[in-house]
């Protein structure tokens, strides 16, 4: 076993849970106190209680916690903190949090068509994140005013210092404390001491905290047809390197946190700042519009620059009628009337989230792609005309929500949500194939060589969501909202404008005429890229992917870096894993300079596990679980591999330390359920069956996706791991 990979703390837990022996564990420590604490809880509860996702709480389908006695008003009060903390409370008044309620129009554009919809006490599902203030007086059940404070609080100071306790469910899963926080009333150490203490929860240090508000799930209480996963920007994070896991590529990523990226420190003249130094209370994301709604270039400029470089885009490979390179600097025989095909990578380099992340069902992130001729002229487009009109054919990295029809939701109608059509948005650290076709003009009236440049451009909502905040902040209660922000000496957001577009990544390939090679000392590492980005393909164009992995191997060989070698073989094993070509799989794990590694382990786990080797898979899987103790992808396959050799009391056990990270995730609790019902649990395992019947997925996805493709051309297309675009 790797000793560098095994976090002590995890596998002593994992030992304890499912029954292994004591491994050998170096000193490093997870830095997840919270995750560490609830694990034991978890070992030390009764073997046979299944763990259940809430379903019921004071303000559900909201899942704050409250004191009966804390009002409204104490969280929306922010000049309270301002007189000491001044430029702290001025970078939050810039933020999405300030932004965060009825204040927004955008946020009110879909909370509105929510509460005409449906009954007012569903929209408590989104104040639990967005209207903190509002929720706990219970004022969501009732018609807003406009002139409540309230309303125009958003995400405030006293929300999430008040916040003692939290979890990763979802739906505002935090707890808030009894009284707040007290302000000095004197310059004393002991006053200041008290102030601090109280503003310091240890919550405000765990990434569950975000998990609360960044993770959300729908269902019947929020005026959905059934359970529907929604936003969730902590899960991808927790099965990543970034949250520390081993489990998923071999090379290192430092770990960071969402604090990490989304409060930077800065340096302002506060007494908050003991070393120099703050958090910032800016919260930098995605949010250029609304940067741009307030006319802070200062600050749009900030969230560009957090955008910038953020995802990776190549153009791999080209293929000309029978000819292919895997990279378009190779040499090419141009002839006029071949079909071309271009294969574009997209990699999410430093996002430690879906990118884009948040509501990905309304995100406008698009390739543009343009090829020219020598003189200039352009051959063929895609995406080019996106920014003035609804351009079909671009490709966006975003997610198509289908109602029970299997239309479309647009302008993030929640209540119509029952499946996913498809998700284009790059999870941490993932590489995608986007496939784009044209057809080579003759080169006597197209002078060559050709030049093909792309770009990966973002703007934050798509049109049908700015089209419906724009309509809902000219009707009457928009005006009306807007008057209260002027009165206040605040700028009303006004969405009707042009959005800003930043281009967030370029590249740019040659198509040259025969006899020009070129060399290119990233090769191997481009290759690599391509041929894992290829995996996610359909098992007839596997063949691809596995010429452009071996071509990253013998590149890597002759650059002499071991690194991506061993990245790729890992890939390739990966590869044959899908195939059923378990002992190549195997063989080529073998060749890795550490086979023990977790993320080896895991594909020989699911190499094995492929072709039903169940018993063979279990501890490779306990491998990379003990060394992604958030992960819950890597405890379901443990779970399932348990319960599918009868170990029911392991498999329970694996799926309870799943669930700490994942509540609601249906793999884990159907594997829970299977396992009570094999333990013969009672109504432990009724409990547990119906916990997992209420949160899989709706029977009548498949039908809705595929009515999805019969009535949209668009969505067949889309639905393809890798689909062609044909350019204009």
């Amino acid at each position: 076993m790797t000793r560098a990979f095994v976090p002590k703390a995890a596998a002593s837990l994992v030992a304890l849970l499912i029954g292994c022996g004591q491994p050998d564990t170096p000193s490093q420590d997870l830095s997840q106190p919270q995750h560490i604490r609830s694990a034991k809880s978890a070992a030390s509860a009764d073997p046979l209680v299944p763990r259940l996702p809430k379903t019921t709480a004071r303000f559900w389908p909201a899942l704050v916690a409250a004191p009966a006695d804390l009002g409204g008003a104490s969280l929306s009060e922010p000049q309270r903190c301002s007189p000491c903390h001044a430029e702290i409370v001025a970078a939050w008044q810039a933020s999405a949090h300030a932004f965060a309620s009825f204040n927004n129009p955008i946020y009110r554009a879909s909370v509105e068509t929510l509460r005409e919809a449906r009954p007012l006490s569903t929209s408590r599902a989104c104040a639990a994140c967005h209207d903190p203030a509002l929720l706990i007086d219970d004022a969501m059940s009732a018609t807003i005013d406009p002139r409540d404070p309230r309303a125009h609080a958003g995400v405030s100071c006293g929300t999430c210092h008040g916040i003692v306790k939290a979890s990763a469910d979802g739906n505002g899963s935090y707890q808030l404390g009894r009284t707040p926080i007290p302000i000095p009333q004197s310059d004393t150490p002991a006053e200041r001491k008290r102030h601090r203490l109280a503003a310091r929860t240890s919550a405000l240090s765990q990434a569950e905290l975000c998990a609360s508000c960044h993770r959300a799930f729908l269902g019947a209480d929020s005026g959905n047809a059934q359970f529907f996963a929604g936003a969730d920007d902590f899960g991808p994070w927790a099965r990543s390197a970034f949250a520390g896991s081993h489990g998923q590529q071999l090379d290192h990523v430092d770990a960071k946190s969402c604090t990490d990226c989304h409060m930077p420190r800065v340096r302002p003249r506060d007494p908050a700042a003991k070393t120099g130094r703050v958090a910032s209370h800016f919260f930098p994301g995605g949010h250029t519009w609304l940067q741009a709604m307030r006319g802070d270039a200062a600050r749009q400029a900030e969230v560009e620059r957090l955008l910038a470089g953020a995802v990776r885009l190549d153009v791999a490979a080209v293929t000309l009628g029978d000819q292919r390179a895997f990279l378009p600097e190779l040499d090419l025989a141009l002839e006029g009337g071949q079909p071309v095909i271009l294969d574009l990578v997209v990699e999410n380099l430093r996002v430690g989230h879906h990118f884009p992340g948040g509501v990905r069902d309304v995100q406008d992130t698009w390739l543009e792609v343009r090829v020219a001729s020598k003189d200039g002229k352009w051959v063929a487009t895609s995406g080019a005309e996106h920014e003035r009109r609804e351009e079909r054919d671009a490709h966006s990295l975003r997610a198509a929500i289908l109602d029970g029809s299997g239309a479309e939701v647009s302008a993030h109608a929640t209540h119509q949500f029952q499946s996913v059509a498809f998700d284009h948005t790059l999870g941490p650290r993932e590489a995608r194939v986007v496939r784009f076709a044209f057809v080579m003009p003759d080169a006597a009236k197209v002078p060559g060589p050709l030049t093909v440049t792309a770009s990966l451009r973002h703007r934050s909502r798509d049109r049908a969501m700015q089209a419906a905040a724009c309509r809902e902040s000219t009707g009457a209660r928009g005006r009306a909202y807007a008057a209260v922000e002027r009165s206040a000496g605040r700028r009303a957001l006004d969405p009707c404008g042009p959005q800003p577009i930043t281009v967030i990544a370029t590249a740019q390939a040659l198509l040259a005429a025969p006899h020009v090679p070129r060399t290119d000392p990233n090769a191997a590492a481009r290759l690599y890229a391509y041929g894992r980005a290829l995996l996610s393909d359909v098992q007839e164009q596997l063949p691809t992917a596995l010429a452009a992995l071996q071509a990253a191997l013998r590149a890597a060989d002759r650059e002499g870096n071991t690194q991506v070698a061993a990245q790729t073989r890992l890939a390739l094993a990966s590869l044959f894993a899908r195939q059923g070509r378990t002992d190549d799989a195997l063989a080529e794990l073998t060749k890795l300079p550490d086979p023990a590694h977790p993320a080896a382990q895991r594909v020989r786990g699911q190499a094995l596990a492929q072709v039903w080797r169940f018993d063979e898979a279990l501890v490779p899987f306990e491998v990379a679980a003990r060394a992604a103790p958030r992960d819950d992808g890597v405890w379901a396959q443990l779970a399932i591999a348990l319960g599918s050799v009868g170990k029911h009391q392991q498999a329970l056990s694996a799926s309870r330390m799943g669930l700490l990270s994942a509540p609601r995730n249906e793999a884990l609790l159907r594997v829970q359920a299977l396992s009570l019902a094999g333990l013969e649990a009672g109504s432990g395992a009724d409990a547990a069956s119906r916990a997992y019947l209420s949160h899989r997925e709706t029977d009548a996805a498949a039908s809705q996706r595929r009515a999805c493709e019969q009535t949209s051309a668009d969505c067949a297309r889309e639905r393809r791991p890798v689909h062609v675009h044909e350019m204009r």
